[in-house]
């Protein structure tokens, strides 16, 4: 028997493991191949597969300069691998050059097209973005519907939500697999906002998903999301027996546990509520949370997909971004023993950062023509509490550095008689773990600090 025929069975048991989120038992699969077999590249492929599923871009990257080491002819798709990789590391120049090479050798490669097309929306190239989508003669089906759910994507990042809608329905419909339903549900409450309209865009999904091999990790998000709480719990508590162990299984876990917990218990925990302003390191606070073992969640339910909203709190330990600072007076009355951190950063640094992500997400850098935006009723993702919040918070002030100082005299005044609830972090002035934890009364982890969201290196 060749050692082709003997690793086909567990190649395909290690590829089935992987496409139902069982990241640990595939990456143990293809361990065992690549320990069988060392100079065989195909299971250092598969080990890199698994690390870019498991946000883990170095091991990624490791993997494939070796398999790239063992192989006579390496195969250009891997450069997708690469790229992927190097996107998580917010390395989008590099990712962007990898892709560009994968696309000359391999024009007809879709998951490299549509990779490429995630990189210069990351770059905020939203319109080059659209036109890379433009379909192919006699492109199939199952490639149209993916283009068809990324080109929507790229429409709400271009404010183009009425002609978003009709096309979201249209893609829902039209859907030949559940990869292409898994983006769409990720694009539901970024376009529909809240409400009837949100829950009818999860019902189409639901409908559509059960003509469609199973899905289980997008059911149980589905269920969530429309307020299914007892078939989510029974589902979600399948998945995880299952050995799903994607990155949303510490997730359902932490909710999981406080559905079963009483509200009364809940409003006792000791909470954990990051009310920095965008772009002041909240990102950051979020991955470093998860880390020290909270159950963290930032800017929207990492489920659903909708915004954090006071239903969140009593599902999370930890909640983090703009939508937090919002609410921060209801938390601090409703959670006594909460702890609160206002991440800082330097003014003319924080509002560059600001402009960039406006610029990148919403298409402008201007501060007047954010205000806007913000007054229109319709063009911005998550709809009218997305606009009014941005307007409390931001807009109604005469720039952003009025923004700033009143946000953070609103904080001074909320903790005037309670300093002992608040801490001032400022990642870029050097505060990390040893700071963070002293706070928290958490042990320090042997991991450097994590930087999260960090801004791209982009092509100049």
């Amino acid at each position: 028997m060749s050692v082709d025929a003997r690793a086909s069975a567990p190649d395909h048991a290690a590829r089935a493991a992987l496409d139902a989120g069982r990241v640990a038992e595939a990456a143990a699969l293809y361990r065992r191949l690549a320990t069988a077999a060392p100079q065989d590249a195909r299971w250092r492929i598969g080990l890199a597969r698994c690390a870019v599923a498991a946000l883990q871009p170095e091991a990624a990257l490791q993997a494939i300069d070796l398999a790239e080491t063992l192989a006579a002819r390496p195969n250009p798709a891997w450069g997708l691998l690469r790229g992927q990789a190097l996107l998580l590391l917010g390395e989008v120049a590099a990712a962007e050059a990898s892709l560009r090479v994968v696309a000359a050798a391999l024009p007809g490669h879709l998951g490299a097209r549509l990779a490429l097309v995630r990189v210069l929306r990351r770059a905020g190239r939203a319109a080059e973005a659209l036109d890379a989508l433009e379909p192919v003669v006699d492109t199939p089906a199952a490639e149209s519907s993916a283009i068809a759910a990324q080109r929507i994507a790229l429409l709400v990042t271009l404010g183009r939500l009425a002609e978003a809608r009709p096309a979201f329905e249209a893609a829902v419909d039209a859907a030949t697999g559940t990869t292409e339903l898994q983006t769409l549900f990720a694009l539901t409450a970024p376009l529909h906002g809240e409400g009837a309209p949100a829950a009818s865009g999860f019902r189409r999904i639901r409908a559509r998903l059960a003509a469609l091999p199973p899905c289980p990790l997008l059911s149980v998000r589905l269920r969530f999301a429309l307020g299914d709480l007892s078939r989510f719990r029974s589902e979600a508590d399948a998945l995880l027996r299952s050995g799903f162990d994607g990155p949303l299984a510490p997730t359902l876990r932490s909710v999981l546990d406080a559905l079963a917990r009483p509200m009364e218990q809940d409003r006792l925990r000791p909470k954990v509520f990051v009310i920095g302003l965008s772009k002041t390191a909240t990102s950051s606070l979020d991955v470093a949370l998860g880390l020290l073992g909270f159950g963290a969640a930032h800017f929207a339910n990492p489920i659903s997909g909708r915004m954090l909203a006071p239903a969140d709190a009593a599902l999370f330990d930890a909640l983090s971004d703009i939508p937090v600072v919002d609410m921060m007076e209801m938390l601090a009355a409703t959670y006594p023993r909460a702890r609160f951190i206002l991440t800082e950063r330097p003014a003319e640094a924080w509002m560059e950062s600001f402009r960039a992500h406006h610029l990148r997400h919403h298409g402008t850098a201007d501060f007047a023509a954010f205000r806007t935006l913000c007054q229109a009723k319709d063009g911005t993702p998550h709809g009218a509490r997305w606009r009014a919040m941005q307007q409390r918070i931001y807009t109604r002030h005469a720039d952003l550095e009025s923004a700033r100082a009143a946000h953070v005299a609103r904080v001074e005044q909320l903790f005037a008689d309670a300093p002992n609830r608040l801490l001032r972090f400022n990642v870029f002035a050097g505060d990390g773990w040893a700071k963070l934890c002293d706070y928290l009364g958490r042990p320090v982890p042997a991991q450097p600090f994590p930087h999260a969201n960090a801004a791209p290196r982009l092509l100049a």
